[in-house]
């Protein structure tokens, strides 16, 4: 359910567009994936050896306005994956056949789409695709999703004014996934503790649902494109490390009171301790594990 994903999801990774080792992927503690449908097999890895994993299909589909929506919605069926995003950025040439395809024509598609769509898969996610953020234009974000993509670019500070500017756009409060994200140069040319920054804005935001970093490697890349690739870099190491504040916080709770235990606890086995000396560190040791609880929310 695209309501009720962990914030561990934040902190995603958009898959390489060629072989990779998954395995070692999930064993950095990375849980969410945007993945082209060419990656089904490592998609299918991934959801044998991972716990609860987001994983998010991108279709292959430039030019996609010369396929029919019915054969679209067929195409969809097919894909074995629960959560759909049947196109990428609609607004640019490359994506549409070389041509700008006006937006009531998308508009269409989409609508008809959406329809094809519920009768063939009704289990599926359909993502609304994202627009590319390249001109700092908002939307149209047209109903019938049941996730609503966005792709963000640039400092921490303007991807995520940029985000609030879409939010009040999206219909019906409907949950905001982060398919593609990068600060627009190699990722070690960036401050590391921007990572940090930009996650922890999105925890602030319970709408966004999930984000999947661009890219692990992109083969094939643009030479003229900075080099975005997060496969050996100290950000990979960052990014899979990263924690929502409530639970650095947490954290940072546990490992006091695991000092302030520590404390009673040779307190109580002190040569010189009194039994009321004994007892009172023991009435305290029993509190510390009810603020352990709570910390920790089992209680």
């Amino acid at each position: 359910d695209p309501d009720h994903h962990p914030v561990s999801y934040l902190n995603g990774l958009h898959l390489a567009n060629g072989a990779q080792d998954v395995d070692a992927l999930v064993s950095m503690g990375f849980e969410a994936f945007t993945y082209l449908d060419g990656q089904a097999p490592e998609a299918a890895r991934i959801k044998a050896i991972a716990g609860a994993p987001l994983l998010v299909c991108r279709l292959w589909s430039q030019d996609f306005t010369k396929t029919s929506p019915y054969a679209m919605a067929q195409r969809i069926a097919r894909t074995p994956a629960e959560h759909i995003i049947p196109w990428n950025e609609a607004n640019l040439a490359y994506e549409t056949g070389g041509v700008i395809v006006p937006l009531a024509v998308l508009k269409d598609y989409w609508e008809q789409l959406v329809r094809y769509v519920r009768l063939a898969s009704p289990t599926k996610k359909l993502h609304f695709p994202a627009w590319s953020p390249w001109d700092g234009a908002v939307g149209p974000f047209w109903q019938g999703a049941d996730v609503y993509d966005l792709h963000c670019y640039g400092e921490p500070s303007a991807m995520l004014a940029y985000i609030d500017r879409c939010l009040p756009l999206i219909p019906g409060g409907k949950p905001v996934f982060l398919s593609e994200w990068n600060f627009g140069m190699p990722w070690d040319s960036a401050p590391p503790e921007w990572i940090d920054e930009f996650l922890d804005g999105l925890a602030a935001r319970p709408r966004v649902k999930g984000a999947t970093a661009f890219i692990w490697r992109w083969d094939g890349a643009d030479p003229a494109h900075p080099n975005l690739d997060l496969q050996g870099t100290a950000a990979a190491g960052i990014l899979a490390s990263w924690r929502p504040p409530k639970e650095k916080a947490m954290q940072s709770i546990i490992a006091s009171l695991d000092k302030a235990w520590t404390l009673l606890d040779a307190l109580q086995h002190h040569p010189e301790a009194t039994p009321a000396i004994i007892a009172l560190a023991e009435q305290v040791k029993q509190q510390v594990i009810v603020e352990i609880k709570v910390a920790v929310g089992l209680q």
